[in-house]
Parts: C-alpha cells; structure tokens; sequence
C-alpha cells in the first residue's frame, strides 16, 4: 500500500516538473541527485580533491536519510540509494533509512559498518529491491531497529504477503517467526547468512527459493509445512546445526545441494510424492546415516549422498529408478553393502568410489545385471566438500581429476547374484550382447562360458577380470577382450568361431594349452593374436585340414609359433604331410614349428602363403610326388620348407641334377629357395620367366644349361651359365655365360658344332629330320627361309647329360622393287629378291602377277604404292613395299606487261595424259589479257591444267605493272569558248576509261573540277572542251580511270582560250574489227576543230587500197558521237574491204587512216600448218562439222580447239586409227583455229581457217 501512495506522489510531482534534468543537491552532508523529470531524489556520493588527489567523501555519525527535499519550491521524494553510495563507510552510528525507499543499487554498502540500523516500516523494507548481497545493510549492521524499537525476534505482521529476494540477508535476529504472515513462497537468499536458529513458516508457504536459508549457520529448528512443493537450489546448504528426519509428503522438487553439508542430518526418509531430487542434494552430510528412498524418481542424482562418511544403509523401496548418477554415493567409507534394484539401466562413473567399507553388490538375476550400462567411465573431477566454490554461490574448479569407474565391480570386485558369489559365468541364451565393462574389475570369475547365441560383446567387458582361469568361446567372433588377463591358463575355441581379431590373447602369459575345434572353414586370426603367450606348450586341433585354411595375420596370430608343437586328435605331429584336398596353404600355418622334421607336398597344392613354414628349424628334407607341380606352386615369402631343409626330395629320392620338365613355363619366386642340395641345372626352352629369387640361396649349383629366352641373373653362386648362341648377348653382363654350341645359319640352312663346354652327340629337328653329321657338326639341309626351327639337341657338359631345345632361324630374303618406265599415266615397275630360294608364286596384288607389271589409267604426278609379294615352297609370304610418284606435267608461264594491262601466256609438256582444261582462272584460256589494271602495281594469276584421269596441276604467276606516264599537252583554241585537249600516254588500250579535268585557274581548291572522257589513239587521248569564257583563264588536266575506280592524274596544264587559232576537226580510224559470218564492226573516233561539223561517219569499199580509185564503189555509213562504231552487213566472203572515219565541215572534209580487213571462207576448212609431221599427223575436212584424222604410235589422243584470241572452243579425245571422228558437231565462225593434240608422248598442233 506504502508503495502505490509513493508512486502516486511521484508521479504527481512529475506532471508538476516543466522540464527534465538532473540536480545536484547537498542536504545535511548527505549529497543526493534530484530528477527534475519525476520529481525524485537517489541518495549519492561526491569525491574530494585536494593537492592534486581525488578521494571519496565517506558518510558517518548518524547517517538520517530524508524522505522529501525541498528545491525551489520543488518537492523530490527520495527513493533510492546510488550504487556504492556507503562503500568503505566504517564510522556510521546509526543509519536511519525511510519509508520511501524501495530500491538499492549494486554494492551500495560494500565494505562498510553499522552500528545501528534503523528500519521506519518493516512492510516498506519487505518490499525494497536490492541489487546483490552488498545492496542490503542488515548485514553490516550490530543492531537492527524497527519502528525505533531494537528487535532481537523478527515476526512479520499478517498485512505482509510478498518479501523480496535478499530482504533479510544477514539479518541478526535470534528467532524469525513468520507463521502470522500470508506469505506463499520464500524468495532467494531471503534469509541467507541469517544467525537465526529458529524458524516459524506459516502453513500457506508451498515454495522456498534458492539458497533462502543458506549459510545459517545457527539454524536448528524449522517446520516445513505440509504445503510444501519446491526447495530449491542451496536452499539449506550448509545448514551445520539443522535436524530433520522426515520431508513433507507433499514435497515434490528437490533442488540441486538442497541439504548439502547439514551436518546434523542422521536419518531421512524421502517421501512417495517426490518427483525430482537435484545433484549433490544430500552431499557432505557427515553425520547422516540411513536414508530411505521411497519416492517416484527415475534416477539418484550426481553427488546424492558424496561424501556422507558415516552412511551405512540406503534403502530403495521403489522400482522407477533407472539410473545412478555419477558420484552418486562417492566417499560413503561405512557403505558396505548394495543392492541394485531390478529397474537399473545405467550406473555413471564414480557413482561408488572411495566406499572403503563396500564388500558386496548384489543383483537379483544374471538378465538384470547384463542390462545395465556401465560405460559411463571418466577422468573427472571429485566432489569436495567446498562444493559451490569459495564464493559460496558458484561452481568449483572444472579441472579433471583421476579415472572414476562406473561399475562398483571396479571397487568391490565381488559380484552376488541373489545371494550366491559369481564364480562361473555363463551367459544366458537370450542374451545376445553384452555392454562395455559389464564385468570390469570382476575378481570372483574363475572361468567363462560365452556360447554363440552370442552376437556381439564390448571392448572392455572383462577388463581386470584377473582371476579367470578357463574360458570357452563359441562366439562367430572373437576380440580382444581378455587382453592382457596373464591368470588365463586354458582356451578352448569351439565350433562356431570364425574370426580371432588383432591382439585378442595377447599378453595372456599364462596360457598353457588350447583346445581348436572350430569347423569353420577359412577361419581368420588377426594381427598378434597370441603375442606374450610365452609360456603356451601345447595345440590341439581337431582337423589338419581345416587348420591348413586358416588364414594367419603374422606369425604371432598362430599359437604354435610359441608352443612350437602341434597335436591333432592328441596326436603329436613329427613328420608333416599336407592333406591332398589343400590347393592353397594359407599364411603362417606352420610358422615356429620346429618339432617337425620332413613335410611331404602333393600335387595339388597350388600356392603356399606368407611365412608358412617361417622358423620350422628342425626340417630336413622336402618330399615331392613331382617336379612339374613343385614348379608350379606359387610361394611367397618364408613359405618354402626348403629354405630350412635344404634337401629336395622326388618320392623319396634326393634332386642333386635338375632339370626342369618342359612342361613349366614359369619357374617362380622362392620355387628352390634354399636347396643346397642341387649342384646342376637343365632349363628347357619353355620357360619363358624365371624369378630373381627362384634359386636364392642354391649356394652350390655349379653349371647351368638354359634353354629358355629369358636371361636370369638368381644363381647365388654364379655358375658356368650355357644358353643358344641367339640368346648369349642378354649375358653381356655375366662373365660365365658360353653359347652351348657354335650355330650358323643362311636362308637354306643351319648348321650346329660343339663348344670346349659342351660335347654336342646328335641334333634332331622337331618333324624328325636328324642332322647329317660333318666332323663334330651337324648340318640340315634344303630349309625355308626365315622360319623358326626347333631343334632338339644331345650332349653332355661337366660329366652330366644335357638335352634341350634350341630355336634358330634361317635368313629372310631381301626383297625391293625397282622403277621402270614411268609417264603421266602409266607406270612399269619390277621386284627383285635375293637368296637360293624356291618361288612358288610373286606378284604385285591387284597390279597383276609376275615380277614386272605396268600400271595404268593414272593420273599426273600420282603416289602409287606397291607391294611385291613372294611365296616360297612352304607357303611363307615375304613382301616388300614402295611408293614412287607418276610424272607430273610441266608447267610454263611468261606474261607482257604495260601499265594498264597485262597479257598473260600459259603452256604444258604432256606426255599422255588427256586434258580436259586449261587456263588462267576461269577464263579457260591459255593466252589471256588483263585491261584496266593500276599501273606500278602487282598482281597474282594461276595457270591450271585439269586432265581427265583426275588431278590438276598449277603455277602461280607474279606480274607488276609499269608505272604510267601520262603527260598533258598545251590545249588548242578553235575558238574564243571550245578548245581541244590532248595528253600522250604509255595506255596500250583504245578501250580504256581517260579523259580529262578542268576548271577556271583561280577556282578555290573546294570547288568540284568539271570532268569529261577522252578518246584513246595509238595510247593519244584527245577531248574536247566546249562553253569556256574567253575572259577567264583555265587549267586543264589529264586522267586515267583503273577498274578499281582509282585516279591517276597528268599535271595541271594552264591555257587561255582567248588564244584560238583555226584547227581542222581530228579523225582517227581504229583498227580493230569484230567479224560475225557476213557482217564486221567498225570503229573510229572525231574531235571538232574551229568549224562546226556537218556530218560525219565511215566510208568502206573493196578493191584496192586506194579511195579515190574505189569511189564508184564506196558506201558511206553516217554516226553521230565522238565515239563511232558501225556495223557493216552483206559483205561478200573472201573479200578484202578497206574502211576509214570520215568529218565534214563548211570548209572541207577530213579523213581518218585507211584500215582493211578480209572476210575469210566460211564454206571449207583448209590445213594451214602441222609442225610435228613425223610422229603425228593429223587430217582436217569439213563435213557438217569439223572432222579429223589421226595417225601415231598410241591407241588414243587428246585434243583442244582455240580461237586466235586464245578461247577454247573445243577439247577431249579421239582414236588414232586413221579414220575421220567429228570434233566439232557445229559449223565453226569464219575464221582461224588452232588443234592442239597430244598422244601421251609428242605434241603436235595445226592452223585451219574456215571460210
């Protein structure tokens, strides 16, 4: 209520407030900071500074706190006090605090002292916030005043219904009666520290905070309602003089150290209703002696009861706990017994260390105690009795401490089930695994009994079991569980066992015998299984063969490598004899063996594994059935009994000379490893590898005769090595090695003879063929070239028999064809060989048979590639191949070049090839010329020949341009306004683009020059320039226009056209005439002079050159233009017609030059020339067509028709059999032809003119 009346104040103080800020304001020495905002007042503190010091200004007397201050007409309730406000205060009498106060910051009275403390309302000081342990002055204070009365006895009035957390910490009261008040819970650390030793609750409480009464130390008494829920956290820790015995029934949360350190604790009973007990709840309660749980927990917490020394009896009348946590009963020294409830499944590490007294665990059932989960082993820390730390109120060191077990075997090492002491384990058949250290520490097992119902066991299970004596296992797999157990003295591995893993027994010293049962086939054993079994004497199997199948990791996996003697059947083995349905020894089945002293191998046995055999010292003979699958078996390394035998033995009869059947083709690694016994060896040519171990240690072989291709360098002792002369140089290295016999050879013959070394009896080929002996030779007679001969021979070397086979080749023929005759189409070639010997067949394939073909239907210049086969008597192909290339036809180019054109020639050699086209480019001409070109400048055009065989052939031809000289000549004034222009040139072509510029001498360079084209003469250009101004002077230009649209320019000439003379008009006849059957195109050119023309054109007539003489026969065509051309018709054939340019004027009429041309015979064709006579003639007739005749040496010709201007008109081929062949199905135009035929070989050509 005191409350919400200071809170109304407040806030009508601050709706009184204009403006927000903090005020600093001393009042009676008391220094305090006023809020201008609320209207409220916090007592503070000021610091002092005097020569250069700054100190705290520190409180104390009587220390009066007020209530109200007055600023400005302003009232400031005061309700709070600063943090650190009275920190170091140790002079205050008395500190009156008042009613408005209802909070108190951090620290706010550290380190301080009070004489007297005065409370103005108990029910204000209930409710007042206190930051921590040091906000709150109870506990710097001798005496406590409320109401100005000194109070030794605290009781709190009905009104009051809430405390505060800390409201009471420290307080001196003697008693604390709360029993009138409404209060429902207790808040944290209320009363913590208190010197209290009474306690009166009232039956309302249902809740009591964390550490709410902590630390009291004096505190004996007090009731806990029947209401009563929740205890929490440190709630009554360290409570050293608080006696109970019962907890309400009603209880159901206990917190974490609830109880921890009562020392006055002796006997509790906890109650049905709790639910949930806190860690270390009942920890260090030194005097505390029978607990009794009969609550519905499902766990005993960490540290329940750690270190309770005089607990001797706990007892759980409840089947929900499942689990004991870690440390849960750790140090309980007078602890001596324990029984684990049915519903156990897991215990925590620790949970029983250091219970000196404990001599007895016990389970009801086997089943209940192979459920439990003991793996919860930890190297941590130990309770201690300064369980919440030096503070009071945290956590101790988190460092780790020793290993800490869970399982009470580990500690007690006696395990009862029901009341009998477990001496012999047997594990029931419906358990089927077994957790990690189930039996950890287990001392009372003398023997174990695992049967295969039994799938899996953890690691550690039976670590520190060290009182087992016998163990049987039937489990499918074995691990290392009984590692290290040195009292284990006998193993018996039953049937079912397939797998022994890594170090399974090893360190099991005392170990004596084993008894292997196992029918498993292909059983493994790991790495050192039985390493350290060092006192182990005996090995008793059921089945050599099955032991022959198990696969060994290392030597120390097998147990007779340390009993060095093995029994089957209680029969001890001296003499061993594989078993015959072994094909495969496996590794280490016999390593230490050392009681045996021969081993007898069948022939089935197909490889023997790694160290099967290592350390059998006392061997002394391998027994084989044969050599052939003594050969053949594949040993590794330490597998082979010879090593330690040294003697072989072949039923029963020692191998000193051996030879090795020719049935082996690979003698492998180890195959006679250490046979001292052997002082000779025969290898046939069959063997086509031998291992660099396969003789290692053989220290006693002296010679060795090897047939074999392959060169071994094994022979430890390195003998006299005879091996075929073909095979000698792979011994370069080897100073001893001899060729077995003297060998030559040809293509028909081998002959053989004996060396100092080896004395050669008789030599035999493979189809029985013996060799006819010559002195000390044996030679065979009439062979085939290069084949292999197998050559058995038979002799003696170092006073012992040896026969082998030798492989030796006659020599191969030297085949190469040569070329014969080669043109552009054909080719002759011929093969040859060398050698004696018989042929049955040669040829070239699809060439045809025979050492000599011609090949035709080629092309020029052609890679043909041959192959010439031969094939012997016997049937054996040899073959050689070559290419060679068909002659190519040749190509020449020349070209004439001006500075506007170019004329290009191109020509071929042909021997017989047909040509089908020939040219430059797609112009398919051989002469060709290139107008309108930029002078001074180069070009690139390619010759090509196509012929009908297939193929072509090129020549790129380089040309460059003259430069072009083009001079602009003064022009000439015909009148006051035209005047003619003309510039001398290098142009070669009356067709070409020219003319001329012009433009007024003063005319600004951005002004366009006027432009017109000229006629070209004899390379004159000449123009003509009309609508000149006689007042202005000129300038004038010629040009010349090149098909890439590129100018070239003569220089600028000046001239005045007022300066005229009388000219007559220029005319020029052009040579140049198109003929077409009866009809010609003329062509001319006039420039106007001073006088006007009247008309102008051509004037043509036959009969003589001279015009005059013709007049009565003269035809005149008129054209307009300065360019003129006309068709002339009607003309009369085998006429010569005369024609020139005519311009008329007023004045005169001026002529051009006189040009003539003829008109030839359209109705026969006429041989003109043939220049190759003597190798080919050729006949011409007209007959519908062109036909003609040809005579020469081949079969067929090839033919081509060009125009005199160089245009192909016809081409192809055509006998040469005297007879007429048509060429040409249409009649040709007027005019003269070139045939140009070729027969492969000559050339020839002839001109025709068609009239």
């Amino acid at each position: 209520m005191m409350k919400k009346i200071l809170s109304t104040l407040v806030l009508l103080l601050a709706v009184i407030s204009s403006s927000a800020k903090s005020i600093y304001l001393w009042n009676n020495d008391l220094f305090y900071i006023l809020d201008s905002d609320k209207h409220t007042a916090m007592l503070s503190w000021r610091t002092n500074t005097q020569g250069g010091l700054t100190s705290k200004i520190l409180y104390k007397g009587n220390v009066v706190i007020s209530s109200l201050l007055t600023y400005e007409k302003d009232v400031y309730m005061v309700t709070s006090i600063d943090e650190k406000t009275f920190k170091g205060c140790k002079d205050i009498t008395s500190l009156t605090i008042p009613q408005t106060i209802y909070r108190i910051k951090k620290d706010a009275f550290a380190d301080c002292a009070i004489e007297n403390l005065k409370i103005e309302s108990l029910a204000n000081w209930c409710d007042i916030d206190f930051y921590n342990e040091e906000s709150n002055p109870m506990d710097k204070s001798t005496n406590i005043y409320i109401n100005n009365k000194l109070t030794d006895n605290l009781v709190l009035p009905k009104d009051i219904s809430t405390l505060k957390k800390l409201s009471f910490y420290g307080a001196k009261f003697r008693t604390i009666d709360l029993s009138k008040s409404t209060l429902k819970n207790i808040p944290d650390s209320a009363f913590s520290r208190s010197e209290m030793n009474t306690v009166i609750l009232p039956e309302s409480i249902v809740e009591i905070g964390v550490r709410s009464f902590a630390y009291c130390y004096n505190l004996e008494t007090i009731n806990l309602p029947n209401a009563l829920s929740s205890i929490g956290t440190s709630c009554f820790y360290y409570n050293k003089k608080l006696k109970l015995e019962k907890l309400p029934e009603t209880l159901g949360s206990l917190g974490d150290y609830a109880f921890a350190k009562c020392e006055s604790l002796t006997n509790l009973i906890l109650g049905k209703n709790l639910k949930s007990i806190g860690s270390g709840a009942f920890e260090f309660c030194k005097k505390l002696s029978d607990i009794t749980i009969e609550s519905a927990v499902d766990k005993i917490p960490s540290g329940f009861c750690a270190g309770n020394e005089l607990l001797e009896n706990v007892t759980i009348s409840t089947n929900d706990i499942k689990e004991i946590e870690k440390f849960a009963f750790y140090g309980c020294k007078k602890l001596a017994a324990f029984s684990l409830p049915n519903s156990i499944r897991k215990v925590a590490h620790g949970a029983f260390a250091k219970c000196d007294a404990l001599q007895k665990i016990q389970t009801s059932t086997l089943e209940n105690w192979l459920n439990i989960d003991f793996t919860d082993n930890n190297n941590d820390k130990a309770p201690s009795d300064d369980i919440l730390g030096s503070s009071g109120f945290g956590p101790g060191s988190d460092s780790k401490g020793p290993y800490f077990a869970a399982n009470p075997l580990y500690y007690v090492h006696k395990l009862y089930v029901g009341d009998q002491l477990l001496k012999e384990l047997t594990i029931p058949e419906n358990i089927t695994n077994i957790k990690d250290f189930t039996f950890y520490g287990c001392t009372s097992m003398e023997k174990i009994n695992i049967p295969n119902t039994v799938k899996d066991i953890a690691d550690s299970t039976f670590a520190q079991c060290a009182n087992v004596r016998e163990i049987t296992l039937d489990i499918n797999v074995i691990k290392d569980w009984f590692k290290g157990l040195s009292s284990i003295q006998s193993l018996t591995i039953e049937e079912n066992v397939s797998n022994i893993s890594l170090n399974a027994f090893c360190g099991c010293k005392g170990l004596k015998k084993i008894k292997w049962i196992s029918k498993v086939k292909n059983l493994e054993v790991g790495k050192d299984a039985f390493k350290g079994c060092v006192n182990l004497t005996n090995v008793d199997i059921n089945s050599l063969v099955l032991w022959c199948n198990i696969d060994f990791a290392n030597d120390l996996a097998n147990p007779i490598s340390l009993s060095h003697t093995l029994s089957v059947d209680g029969s001890v083995i001296n003499e061993l004899s594989i078993p015959t349905e072994i094909t495969r020894l496996k590794r280490y089945s016999f390593s230490g063996l050392t009681k045996i002293s021969s081993v007898k191998i069948g022939g089935n046995l197909k490889s023997i594994g790694t160290g099967a055999f290592k350390d059998c010292n006392g061997l002394q003979k391998v027994n084989i059935n044969d050599l052939e699958s003594w050969c053949n078996i594949s040993f590794e390394s330490e597998s082979n009994p010879l090593k330690y035998a040294h003697k072989l033995y072949c039923n029963e009869k020692e191998i000193q000379h051996l030879t090795i059947p020719k049935t082996v083709s690979d003698i492998k690694s180890y195959a006679f490893q250490g046979a001292d016994g052997i002082i000779s060896v025969t290898i046939p040519n069959t063997v086509s590898t031998i291992s660099s171990l396969a003789f290692d240690g053989c220290n006693n072989i002296h010679d060795v005769a090897s047939f074999s291709s392959y060169a071994s360098y094994s022979y430890p002792s390195k003998p006299v090595i005879l091996v075929p002369y073909r095979y000698i140089g792979k011994y370069r290295s080897y100073s001893r090695a001899y060729s077995i016999v003297s060998e030559t050879a040809d293509q028909v013959s081998i002959k053989l003879s004996s060396t100092d070394k080896f004395t050669l009896n008789s030599a035999k080929i493979s189809d029985g063929t013996l060799g006819e002996k010559q002195d000390d030779a044996f030679v065979f007679s009439n062979l085939n070239p290069n084949k292999d001969y197998c050559i058995t021979i038979n002799g003696s070397a170092y006073g012992h028999p040896i026969e082998g086979n030798l492989e030796i080749m006659t020599l191969a023929p030297v085949l190469d064809i040569e070329l014969v005759e080669v043109t552009n189409t054909t080719m002759t070639i011929k093969g040859v060989h060398t050698g004696n010997i018989k042929i049955s067949k040669e040829g070239f394939g699809d060439y045809g048979n025979g050492n000599k073909v011609c090949i035709k239907n080629l092309y020029p210049n052609q890679w043909v590639y041959c192959t010439y086969t031969i094939t012997t008597e016997d049937g054996s192909e040899f073959s050689v191949s070559k290419g060679f290339y068909t002659k190519e036809i040749e190509l020449a180019t020349s070209y004439t070049a001006t500075s506007t054109s170019c004329t290009l020639k191109g020509t071929y050699k042909n021997i017989d090839a047909t040509i089908t086209e020939s040219g430059f480019g797609n112009s398919k001409s051989d002469i060709i010329k290139i107008t309108g070109l930029d002078p001074n400048t180069s070009y690139t055009r390619t010759y090509i020949v196509r012929t009908k065989e297939g193929g072509s052939v090129s020549k790129t031809v380089t040309f460059k341009t003259k430069a072009l000289q083009l001079e602009t000549l003064q022009p000439k004034g015909v009148t006051n306004t035209c005047s003619v222009v003309s510039a001398n040139s290098n142009i070669d072509d009356d067709e070409l683009t020219a003319g001329f510029q012009w433009r007024k001498y003063d005319a600004p360079s951005s002004l366009k020059s006027n432009e017109g084209y000229a006629t070209i003469y004899n390379g004159t250009l000449e123009g003509f320039v009309k609508n000149l101004q006689s007042t202005s002077y000129y300038k004038v230009r010629a040009f010349y226009k090149s098909q890439t649209d590129k100018y070239y320019y003569g220089e600028w000439v000046t001239f005045d056209p007022s300066d005229f003379s009388y000219f007559e008009p220029t005319v020029h006849t052009y040579k140049s005439v198109d003929i077409q059957g009866s009809s010609a195109v003329i062509k001319g050119v006039v420039l106007q002079g001073s006088d006007e023309i009247s008309g102008q054109g051509f004037e043509y007539w036959s009969g003589g050159s001279n015009a005059r003489q013709a007049s009565n026969d003269k035809h005149i065509l008129y054209v307009n233009g300065q360019r003129m051309e006309s068709e002339i018709t009607n003309l009369a054939p085998n006429t010569v017609y005369y024609y020139r340019a005519f311009a008329k004027t007023s004045k005169n009429t001026t002529y051009g030059e006189t040009m003539q041309f003829e008109l030839p015979i359209t109705s026969s064709i006429s041989q003109i020339v043939n220049n190759n006579k003597d190798k080919l003639q050729i006949l011409v007739k007209n007959n519908n067509g062109l036909q003609v005749s040809l005579i020469c040496s081949e079969s067929r010709c090839s033919y081509k028709i060009f125009s005199m201007a160089g245009n192909l008109v016809a081409l192809g081929t055509l006998p040469a059999d005297g007879e007429w062949h048509n060429v040409c199905e249409a009649k040709l135009p007027t005019g003269i032809y070139i045939i140009q035929v070729c027969d492969g070989k000559n050339n020839a050509s002839t001109k025709i003119a068609v009239k």
